[in-house]
């Protein structure tokens, strides 16, 4: 953890001395003026995998962690089923909270 921590960190930082030297707004403007345009849909697409990735892990986690509540609470059958759950909290909670434009909303359950 350490290790990916400190990689993290040096990378923000490298992003930083990157942006102090090309002014851009987004990653994808910094990579067209340092490699052009002819390559950019690499980030547009290390962006969406990475995203979907941790949609997914999300959705997994919570669908798993549902299903077994459910069986601790003794439902049957399809209400204990994993893949029911899985789609649950994808469709009623993470789609809607992946489309908020503003995370302005959750600031009132946030702990900071």
């Amino acid at each position: 953890m350490v290790s990916l921590g400190a990689l993290s960190g040096y990378t923000f930082g490298l992003y930083g001395r990157l942006l102090n030297s090309y002014p851009a707004k987004s990653l994808g403007e910094l990579w067209e003026k340092i490699n052009g345009r002819s390559s950019s849909w690499v980030i547009s697409l290390a962006t969406l995998t990475f995203c979907f990735g941790g949609a997914l892990s999300y959705s997994i986690l919570l669908g798993d962690t549902f299903s077994a509540l459910a069986q601790t609470a003794g439902l049957q059958g399809l209400l204990m089923a994993r893949s029911l759950w899985i789609l649950l909290v994808t469709s009623i909670i993470l789609y809607p909270l992946c489309n908020l434009k503003s995370l302005l909303a959750l600031a009132p359950l946030s702990i900071s």
